[in-house]
């Protein structure tokens, strides 16, 4: 697994993304990474992981709206971690 792939891999179920060079491109210009083959990853704004919302319950909609900007992955949300 190359260095993009580790960077992109959701830090719960462990899957890699089908195209890290896609996800990548959008750096800096998103919150919400959609992959090639259309699966949503997130990347905490504190620790850099990437996380597939349906992998931890994140509540996504509210991201969507702009009516939460925050995106932080379960270990920094419970230790308070921003």
């Amino acid at each position: 697994m190359d260095h993009q792939e580790v960077f992109w891999t959701c830090i719960e179920c462990h899957k890699k993304p089908a195209s890290a060079a896609s996800l990548s491109n959008q750096l800096g210009k998103v919150q919400v990474f959609v992959d090639t083959n259309y699966s949503i990853l997130l990347r905490c704004e504190n620790c850099n992981v990437c996380f597939h919302p349906v992998c931890v319950d994140f509540e996504l909609e509210p991201v969507l709206t702009g009516e939460d900007t925050l995106v932080l992955c379960n270990y920094c949300a419970e230790h308070g971690k921003v």
